[in-house]
């Protein structure tokens, strides 16, 4: 049986969908025109959105804790009072988000300006999870990689945060800048369609009161 000049024009079309959104990925990733720490605004709060950590070592990530530092340099700079800081770890494992807070402590952090939530497994459930901690902030500063800001914006965005302030994690010596290769960029473009179709569904879902549609985000 051939293959039809639907398939085919449905291959062509999600290939080329897949390298614009590859080379778009691969633009906000290494390109320079992010907000600079300096330059951010005071804000009432910050989302520190965690990357993951080794369950064989039960250390973070280098993502995770470019990441725990680029929100303390915040802190340090006076932008913000409180941080939040989010995200799961592997089961039988201490949470990602109390290891940023406690890397973030040691670099400076009070206790008492930090926030812990440590249920988030995915990018969508950061951004629902953590707004809900942010007691009615008017202003914010979302950090994370380079490479995953867009995806987390829009994730802020739908699920009803935004004003956001985008700011990239950073090495304090750019010669130790942690930075994603090929198959992470690859798995970014795939997430950011993935995330595209999932979020339609869970609105779906709450809107008829499913009892479990959190999980969605999943």
């Amino acid at each position: 049986m051939g293959i039809s000049r639907f398939t085919i024009r449905l291959g062509l079309i999600g290939s080329g969908l897949f390298l614009a959104t590859f080379a778009a990925v691969s633009i906000w990733t290494f390109g320079d025109f992010w907000t600079t720490e300096a330059k951010a605004p005071k804000s009432d709060v910050v989302f520190c959105l965690g990357s993951g950590m080794d369950p064989s070592t039960g250390k973070l990530d280098p993502f995770s804790r470019q990441r725990a530092k680029t929100c303390a340099r915040l802190f340090a700079r006076g932008k913000t009072d409180k941080i939040i800081f989010t995200g799961a770890g592997p089961r039988g494992a201490t949470d990602v988000a109390t290891l940023m807070a406690q890397l973030a402590q040691q670099n400076g952090v009070p206790p008492d300006a930090i926030v812990i939530e440590p249920d988030a497994q995915s990018t969508l459930q950061n951004a629902l999870f953590s707004q809900k901690l942010s007691m009615n902030a008017r202003s914010a500063i979302l950090v994370t990689d380079s490479f995953h800001l867009p995806r987390s914006w829009m994730s802020f965005y739908w699920l009803g945060t935004p004003d956001l302030t985008l700011i990239p994690s950073r090495s304090k010596n750019p010669a130790d800048q942690v930075m994603p290769k090929v198959p992470m960029l690859t798995r970014e473009t795939l997430a950011i369609w993935f995330n595209a179709l999932r979020f339609p569904v869970y609105w779906s879902a709450k809107q008829l009161n499913v009892s479990n549609a959190v999980d969605i985000l999943h």
